[in-house]
C-alpha cells in the first residue's frame, strides 16, 4: 500500500478529532486563548442591564468600559451569563465590580487573581467568593439550558453523520461551520431578547458587608482602600467630594493597661457600632490599626458637613462604657482630609487625615481639625458663631418676626413664618447663616424649643387681644425624625398653647415619609400642623407626598418660574389639585414680582408669601396687619 493511501484516513481521521474537539465540554465553550471568563448566577435570573465594570494595566479590551458603559455579558448558558475578558498575556489578574447601575453584586470591588484562579471562574449573586469550579445552585438558567441543549443535539446529529457517510465528510464540515454560525447567532439573538424582555427586579437583600475584622467586624485597611478607591472614583466621574477622617482613641492604653485587654477589646467593639451608627448608609468606617479608625463621607456636601460628623464620633467616644460593673471612658482625636483639595489618590488623603489628627492631639486632644489651614479657619469661625447664638439664647437677644401668608384674591391673612431674629452684637447677616450656626444638636434643640415657645405665646397674646386665630409655623431645624420627636415632648405639655402652630421641615421630611407618619399623628393630636417647605422642581416624589399627611405645602415660586417650561406648570396644577384631594393646602413663597404673582394665579395657587428679604414684619406690627386685614375682609363680605 502506498503513502498516497493512507491520506483518506488520516482524513477521516483528522476530521473525527476535529469533531470530537466541538463536542466541547457539557456547557459552554471553554474560553478562547488569552481571555478570562467569568460566569454569573442570580437566583432570580433577571440579568437585565447587569455588565462588568473592570480595571487593570494588562486587559485588551476593544473599547472604554466605564461605570456608565460596562462590558456586556457574551453568551447564556445553564449557570446564568458569562462575560468573556481579553488580556494580555503577561497579565497576572485584574479588578472587577459586578452591577446594574448603582446596585452592586458586592459592595467592594473584587480582584481576580489569575494563578490562583485561573482562567474561568464562576460568581454567585451577593457572594464575593470567586469558584474556581461551578458551584451548586438552586435551578438552571432554563433559557442557557435550552440553547445549550438545543447546541449538543446539533453535534450529536453531527455525529452520526459523521460516522454514516464518510464520504460526505466535506459537506459535513460545511454543515457543522454554517450551523455553529447559527447557533452563535441563535444565542446572541436569545440573549437580546432576554435583556429586553425580563422586567427590572429589585435586589430582596442588601449586599453583605465586608467584615474583615474579626474583633470589631469593620472592613480592615485593606478594605478601606478598596473603598477609598471607589468612592474616589465616583467623586471622580460626578464632580464631588469625599472626606476622610482619622480617628485615634485618647485614653485607650490606660483602659487597656489597667482593666487588661479583654476591656480593651471591649471598647473597641462598643466604639465600632456608635461609629457605624454616626454615618449614612453610603458612608464607611474601617479599623486601621489596634485602635485607629478610619471613616469615609461621600458625597460631601461641604466642609461643615465633615466637621459635623467628626463631632458626633468624638461625642460617641466620649460616651462611658460599662463593663460588668466597671465603667469605662475613653475619647478620641480627629483629622480630616478632603478629596480633590488634600490628595488624588487614597494613599495621600489617609496620610494627610493622619497628619491633621496628630494636629488635634497637639492642641489638646477630644477635637476634630482638618488638614487644610484655611477649612479649619472656616471651622474655627463656625464654632464661634455658635458659642455667640448660645450666649445671645442666654441674653433674650433674639426675637421672632413674620412673614405672613395672604389669600391671593382677598389679601386676608391665613397665616404667618415665624422668622428668628438676632439683635445682639456678632449677629449673623441673614437668616441662613444663624440656622447654619444652629448645628450643633443641643443647639439646634434649644433655638427649636425657643421659636416654638415664643410663636405659641405671641399667638396665645393675638388671640386675648380678639384677633381671629393663624397658623405659625415655625421652621424646625436638626434631623427630620429627631425635630419630629423633640416638637412634640415640648408641645405637649400645653395642649391649648400648642394648637394652632404649624411644624416646618426640608423636603427631606419626604424621604422616610412611613418612619415619620406616627410622629405627625401625634402632633396632629395635639392640633400641631406638618408643612413642607423649599420645594422646589427637582425635589418631589409624588408617592412620598401622598402618603406623608402632611397639612401645608410650600412652593418656591421662582425655581418654579424660572424653569419656563410645561413640566413645570403642570406639576404645579398637579400638586395643586393634589392639595386639594389630599386635604392639605398649597402656599407658593418668595412671591415678589408681578410676573411671580401673575404665574400664582395662573397655577390656581390660593395664597402667597412674600420673600424675607421685603416682606417680614415685627410681632406687633403683624398683629396690626391682621385686625386691619380681617376687618377689610368682613366689610368686603358685607359689601
Amino acid at each position: 500500500m502506498t503513502k498516497w493511501a493512507f491520506r483518506p484516513l488520516q482524513a477521516i481521521a483528522l476530521c473525527w478529532l476535529l469533531l470530537l474537539g466541538a463536542a466541547g465540554p457539557a456547557f459552554a465553550d471553554a474560553p478562547p486563548a488569552n481571555v478570562v471568563r467569568l460566569h454569573f448566577h442570580r437566583v432570580s435570573h433577571d440579568y437585565t442591564g447587569w455588565g462588568l465594570h473592570l480595571w487593570g494595566s494588562n486587559l485588551v479590551l476593544t473599547r472604554d468600559v466605564t461605570w456608565e458603559r460596562p462590558l456586556e455579558p457574551a453568551g447564556v448558558d445553564a449557570y446564568g451569563v458569562y462575560f468573556d475578558v481579553p488580556i494580555d498575556p503577561s497579565a497576572t489578574g485584574f479588578n472587577f465590580i459586578l452591577h446594574r447601575g448603582e446596585t452592586k453584586n458586592h459592595p467592594k470591588d473584587q480582584l481576580l487573581d489569575l494563578a490562583r484562579h485561573g482562567r474561568e471562574v464562576w460568581l454567585l449573586e451577593n457572594t464575593e467568593t470567586v469558584f474556581t469550579a461551578p458551584p451548586p445552585v438552586g435551578s438552571d438558567f432554563q433559557l442557557g439550558l435550552e440553547t445549550e441543549q438545543k447546541r449538543q443535539r446539533n453535534v450529536a446529529l453531527l455525529w452520526g453523520a459523521a460516522g454514516a457517510v464518510v464520504l460526505a465528510m466535506a459537506g459535513i464540515i460545511w454543515f457543522i461551520q454554517r450551523r455553529a454560525a447559527g447557533s452563535r447567532s441563535d444565542l446572541a439573538d436569545q440573549l437580546a431578547k432576554l435583556m429586553e424582555a425580563q422586567n427590572e427586579m429589585r435586589l430582596r437583600n442588601g449586599p453583605a458587608s465586608a467584615l474583615d475584622d474579626e474583633l470589631t467586624g469593620l472592613p480592615t485597611r485593606s478594605g478601606l482602600q478598596h473603598a477609598l478607591e471607589q468612592a474616589i472614583g465616583r467623586a471622580k466621574r460626578g464632580g464631588g467630594r469625599t472626606a476622610v477622617l482619622f480617628i485615634d482613641l485618647d485614653g485607650f492604653k490606660a483602659v487597656n493597661d489597667g482593666a487588661g485587654h479583654d476591656a480593651g477589646d471591649l471598647v473597641l467593639k462598643v466604639l465600632a457600632q456608635r461609629f457605624k451608627a454616626c454615618l449614612r448608609e453610603s458612608d464607611m468606617v474601617a479599623r486601621v490599626g489596634g485602635d485607629e479608625f478610619v471613616a469615609v463621607i461621600e458625597s460631601l456636601q461641604s466642609p461643615l458637613h465633615a466637621f459635623n460628623v467628626g463631632r458626633k464620633l468624638l461625642a460617641a467616644a466620649r460616651l462611658p462604657i460599662e463593663d460588668g460593673g466597671r465603667v469605662h471612658q475613653v475619647g478620641a482625636s480627629i483629622g480630616v482630609a478632603v478629596y480633590p483639595l488634600d490628595g488624588q489618590d487614597a494613599a495621600t488623603l489617609i496620610k494627610g487625615a493622619d497628619t491633621a489628627m496628630y494636629g488635634a492631639k497637639k492642641g489638646g486632644k477630644d477635637a476634630c481639625r482638618f488638614l487644610q489651614a484655611d477649612l479649619q479657619a472656616q471651622m474655627d469661625a463656625h464654632l464661634q458663631r455658635e458659642d455667640r447664638l448660645r450666649e445671645a439664647l442666654d441674653r433674650g437677644e433674639l426675637r421672632l418676626d413674620y412673614l405672613p401668608d395672604l389669600d391671593l384674591a382677598s389679601g386676608r391673612v391665613l397665616g404667618a413664618d415665624a422668622v428668628p431674629r438676632w439683635d445682639g452684637d456678632g449677629a449673623p447677616a441673614s437668616l441662613h447663616e444663624m440656622f447654619d450656626t444652629a448645628q450643633d444638636e443641643v443647639l439646634a434643640e434649644r433655638l427649636n424649643a425657643w421659636m416654638l415657645s415664643e410663636a405659641s405665646r405671641h399667638a396665645q397674646t393675638w388671640r386675648n387681644r380678639g384677633l381671629p386665630p393663624v397658623r405659625i409655623a415655625v421652621n424646625l431645624l436638626g434631623e427630620t425624625a429627631s425635630a419630629l420627636e423633640k416638637a412634640h415632648r415640648l408641645l405637649s405639655g400645653d395642649r391649648a398653647a400648642a394648637h394652632g402652630l404649624v411644624v416646618q421641615l426640608r423636603p427631606g421630611l419626604l424621604d422616610d415619609h412611613h418612619g415619620h407618619v406616627a410622629l405627625i399623628d401625634a402632633l396632629h393630636a395635639l392640633g400641631v400642623g406638618v408643612a413642607v417647605t423649599g420645594l422646589g422642581v427637582q425635589d418631589l416624589s409624588l408617592l412620598r407626598l401622598v402618603e406623608t399627611p402632611i397639612d401645608l405645602l410650600k412652593l418656591q415660586a421662582p425655581r418654579y418660574v424660572a424653569a419656563a417650561s410645561a413640566s413645570a406648570d403642570g406639576l404645579a396644577r398637579s400638586l395643586v389639585a393634589l392639595g386639594v384631594a389630599r386635604m392639605f393646602r398649597v402656599v407658593a413663597s418668595d412671591v415678589d414680582t408681578p410676573a411671580q404673582r401673575e404665574w400664582c394665579r395662573r397655577m390656581v395657587v390660593g395664597s402667597t408669601m412674600p420673600s424675607m428679604a421685603t416682606g417680614t414684619l415685627g410681632a406687633e406690627a403683624f398683629a396690626k396687619m391682621l385686625g386691619l386685614r380681617t376687618s377689610d375682609s368682613r366689610e368686603h363680605a358685607a359689601g
